[in-house]
């Protein structure tokens, strides 16, 4: 065990990973999505973060390449179905508090990764996954082909052999093919798939927030070559319009899902104020504010 990071690790396949600490709380689980091709030494930072936070709360990490998201729907669902005991394990816990379970997004990689375990759970519960809240950061995106090709670039190993010769005609080739399910009818767009099911009340529920609504945060900032700002700020707004509790956070100076080694405090913050806010609403409404 990391002594940096006092957590079980217990690898459940080649993309998904469960952090459990030594004291643990039954009924917390954070759902970390990364992006595309995400480094270790990146995802060891925000595990961190939520160790400082909440040091007793289990982490199921998820992450992303360019084989997770351009399988067929089907398979990413049948993925996503052995996840779903662990979310049950946490809403069937016997203790007599609210549940507490947090998604966290990178990109459209892990806004896709959220999306179909969110549907897969939709499909087995027949009901919406009740959440603390989702955060949402460099994402989600509306899918410009040239910013989808970079992203998918930037995924690829370094080597300049898969950057001139190899990446480009396979970021071609897989982006044509995810369009081409679309064009024969066979599949929904995937970034329409993506940004709709996140404010999706049919499979996002509301939980611990003192007033029923369901809440979501966006971490975003103008510097971002692979997601345009405007794409966020956008599906904030339709997230406002369905009467969801939204705070937008617009970083300055950063790129696309660096936002955290800009202001790693800030970003702590902001990752503790939706996570804690169901604590804030229960004081408020003691209080009679």
């Amino acid at each position: 065990m990391d002594p940096t990071h006092p957590y079980k690790k217990a690898k459940l396949n080649t993309w998904a990973t469960l952090y459990t600490p030594v004291s643990q709380a039954d009924n917390e689980l954070i759902i970390l999505c990364t992006w595309l091709g995400a480094l270790p030494k990146h995802i060891k930072k925000y595990i961190a973060m939520y160790h400082a936070i909440t040091p007793t709360t289990p982490i199921l990490l998820i992450e992303s390449s360019i084989w997770t998201v351009t399988a067929p729907y089907p398979i990413q669902l049948s993925r996503m179905h052995t996840l779903l005991p662990i979310l049950h394990r946490a809403l069937a816990s016997t203790i007599p508090t609210v549940p507490k379970l947090l998604i966290h997004t990178f990109s459209n990689g892990g806004s896709n990764s959220a999306t179909q375990l969110l549907l897969a759970y939709h499909r087995e519960a027949k009901s919406a996954l009740p959440l603390q809240g989702i955060i949402c950061d460099s994402g989600p995106a509306k899918g410009e082909y040239w910013k989808s090709h970079r992203s998918m670039m930037v995924s690829l190993p370094r080597h300049p052999v898969w950057q001139w010769v190899i990446g480009p005609p396979l970021a071609h080739g897989v982006l044509v093919g995810m369009r081409s399910g679309v064009w024969m009818g066979r599949y929904p767009v995937f970034e329409d798939l993506i940004r709709g099911t996140l404010v999706d009340e049919k499979v996002v529920g509301g939980r611990g927030t003192g007033n029923g609504k369901r809440r979501i945060t966006y971490v975003w900032g103008k510097g971002d070559e692979q997601v345009d700002w405007r794409d966020v700020e956008g599906h904030a707004e339709v997230a406002r319009e369905r009467g969801w509790e939204v705070e937008s956070e617009e970083f300055v100076g950063s790129g696309h899902c660096d936002h955290a080694r800009i202001d790693g405090a800030r970003y702590r913050r902001i990752l503790g104020d939706i996570w804690n806010a169901q604590e804030v609403a229960r004081a408020e409404i003691v209080c009679g504010g």
